[in-house]
């Protein structure tokens, strides 16, 4: 069995996605946060071994499942605090950055790029 083969029948990951959101925590919104962590998943489990990421449709199928774990594990929003709205895309952008990293997909980093207008440049300074 080739190592595409091989991979494409393993891929899923379980992305440690709080760990990343809690540095997106202030200290203002730690009560917040205590009050709202029962909610909260640290973790959420995305699979892929049913996509072929070197075709276009595959990279945004994936792309579009960490965005929407990122935001089930980040947690409801409560859309009248404005501190809470920036505290939250943070947590998003932050977990969809670390899960992009870990599958480490060209195609789904340029793509990851692309939607956060960000350059390669840019990336390594992070």
């Amino acid at each position: 069995m080739n190592d595409t083969m091989s991979r494409s029948h393993s891929r899923s990951f379980l992305f440690p996605l709080l760990a990343v959101a809690a540095a997106a925590v202030t200290p203002q919104s730690l009560v917040q946060a205590a009050d709202r962590s029962q909610d909260l998943q640290h973790s959420q489990k995305v699979a892929f071994s049913d996509l072929n990421l070197t075709k276009a449709q595959g990279t945004v199928t994936l792309y579009r499942r960490i965005r929407a774990a990122a935001r089930t594990v980040c947690g409801p929003l409560d859309i009248g605090f404005a501190d809470e709205r920036a505290d939250w895309n943070r947590c998003v952008d932050d977990a969809i950055a670390d899960a992009v990293a870990k599958v480490a997909d060209a195609s789904l980093t340029d793509y990851h790029l692309l939607k956060t207008n960000r350059s390669r440049t840019s990336l390594a300074h992070r």
